[in-house]
This record gives structure tokens, C-alpha cells and sequence, in this order.
């Protein structure tokens, strides 16, 4: 059972038997239904997908066999965003034991190589088919799966939004400078660094924690695509599974300077979201990468 099934709407799913019907609806009733040639011979790869809610499904991999019966490979759930994340320049890599793909981007603002499931793999296949290259993704819109989460209070900001946008902008060109080899923006990061890391470290004995700091996004556990986040939410919304009828909170979230848009069952949500206030919890991330000559969502 897929542990992010409860995240699009799905917790009541517990048996085998509640997902094959699920299963079931996706194929007699899909959305979307695309093919692609694999390395076998007379063998496609084959994704279904179907939503149960705007932006938020279940899409099915696998193949039709002699008897046109669908041999089911994988499956995930998934969630769309129409929000652009990062225009960083990004990679993608087939996963070693089945046919999906993962991406990666620096993005500076974050200060670690995200890593992400790629959710519409299967256009960027397509579309290197039909062009002979892999085309360059143009945007990334990362979207996060939240198994757990709960809401913070919002923190009282010594800075207005357009000094921290121009103090980002400056770290962000700096990071670039040092990585190109520049001594002065080595020296001047490393300054930034030792006069935050002197001010948390005098101030965390009398604040909490969360006060001190206003956002993060860290790898958590052992799996690359998996983070712990911390962010200001900056838009809420409820949509309501077509099944289940389970109801699912759709945040936008503001996560060091990025944006993210976060979906998690309203059983899951401690607290009660608004717009100023914070998110805190475990996602899995995933992405829509629109590429060139690619269709927007």
C-alpha cells in the first residue's frame, strides 16, 4: 500500500481489495492514457491517470499484454501545481528498477540540490522521442505530498518583504560568484554565515526555535526525495476527494524564497491553516517540469 495514498484523499483505503476498485476506476475511466515505446520488442509502456480532485490523482505504469489485460508495474499519486517554483536549470535519471525518473536542481535560495520525483515523466519521454534530444526544462512547479503536518503561529518580521527579497537576490548572486571562484564572495558568505550562526547561537537559549527561524527545507530520512519543510503560508484550499469524499488542504507555501505548493489530508493537519500563518511537516516532492515545446498545465 502506497503510504502517500491518505495524502489525495485516500485514508479509508486499508485492504487490497478497497485499492483494486480504486484501481479499477482509473482504468475504465482514465483521463489521460499515454503510450510509449520501451527497449523490449512489441512492449510499451503505458500511464494512466486519473483525477480525483483538479490537479490531484493516481496515475497507473504498466503495459497491455497479448490479451489487451493491463499488467500493472507501479503506481503513484500525485498532485499538479500551476505555480513555478524555480527556473534553476535541472537533470533528470531513470530510477534503476522501474520506468520513472527523478529530477535534480540547485537552486540557491535553498542551499541544497533538490531532488524530486518527476510526475510527468512520461511528456518528457514523448517529447525526446519526437525531437531526437532531451529538451531543457524551462520551470520546475514542485508540489509536496504531506503524510503529517501541523500549523505554527506566524513570527513578527523586523524586515519588510522587499528587503528580504533584495537580501536573497544578494546571497543568491554571491553563492554563484563563489562557485565561479571568486575569493571576496567566499569570504563575504563565510562572514554571513559566522554572524548568523553567533546570533542564533546567543539567542537560542532564551527564544524558541521557531521564533528564531521563519523557514527551512531539509532532507529527512533516508530517502532523497523526501524533506522536512517549514513555510509561510500564502494561500488555502480545500478540495474534496470524488470518492471518498475525504477533504484535502491545498497550501501555497513560501519556503526560503520558494514557492511550493503543499497538499495533506485534513485528518493529518494539527492546527487550523491561514493565510500569514506557518506549515510544518514531511513531504515527498515532486515535480511538473514544463519543457520546451512543452504545453503549459
Amino acid at each position: 500500500m502506497h503510504r502517500y495514498l491518505k495524502c489525495i484523499g485516500f485514508q479509508a483505503i486499508t485492504t487490497r481489495k478497497q485499492l483494486k476498485g480504486v484501481f479499477d476506476t482509473v482504468l475504465n475511466q482514465p483521463d489521460t492514457v499515454q503510450y510509449i515505446p520501451t527497449e523490449e520488442e512489441d512492449n510499451r509502456l503505458c500511464v494512466l491517470t486519473k483525477n480525483f480532485a483538479p490537479g490531484m490523482g493516481l496515475a497507473l505504469c504498466g503495459n497491455f499484454n497479448e490479451d489487451d489485460d493491463f499488467e500493472l508495474e507501479f503506481y503513484y499519486p500525485y498532485f499538479y501545481s500551476d505555480v513555478s517554483s524555480t527556473f534553476s536549470p535541472a537533470t533528470f535519471e531513470r530510477q534503476g528498477e522501474k520506468d520513472s525518473y527523478m529530477g535534480s536542481c540547485d537552486d540557491y535560495n535553498v542551499g541544497i540540490t533538490l531532488i524530486f520525483y518527476l510526475s510527468n515523466f512520461m511528456d518528457m519521454r514523448e517529447l525526446t522521442q519526437e525531437l531526437g534530444y532531451l529538451p531543457a526544462a524551462t520551470s520546475i512547479r514542485l508540489t509536496g505530498l504531506a503524510e503529517e503536518g501541523k500549523v505554527l503561529l506566524p513570527i513578527h518580521k523586523t524586515i519588510d518583504e522587499e528587503a528580504a527579497w533584495k537580501a536573497s537576490k544578494v546571497k543568491c548572486d554571491m553563492v554563484e560568484a563563489a562557485k565561479k571562484g571568486d575569493r571576496s564572495a567566499m569570504e563575504y558568505l563565510t562572514r554571513q554565515e559566522m554572524r548568523t550562526f553567533a546570533r542564533v547561537n546567543r539567542e537560542v537559549s532564551t527564544t524558541d526555535i521557531y521564533t528564531l527561524v521563519n523557514s527551512f527545507f531539509m532532507p529527512n530520512g533516508v530517502e532523497c526525495d523526501h524533506y522536512s519543510i517549514l513555510g509561510e503560508i500564502e494561500d488555502v484550499k480545500t478540495i474534496v476527494n470524488s470518492i471518498t469524499s475525504e477533504t484535502v488542504y491545498r497550501l501555497l507555501l513560501n519556503c526560503n524564497s520558494i514557492h511550493l505548493s503543499v497538499i495533506i489530508n485534513q485528518a493529518d493537519l494539527l492546527g487550523v491553516p491561514e493565510k500569514g500563518r506557518r506549515f510544518k511537516g514531511k513531504i515527498w516532492l515532486q515535480a511538473f517540469a514544463d519543457f520546451e515545446s512543452d504545453n503549459p498545465y
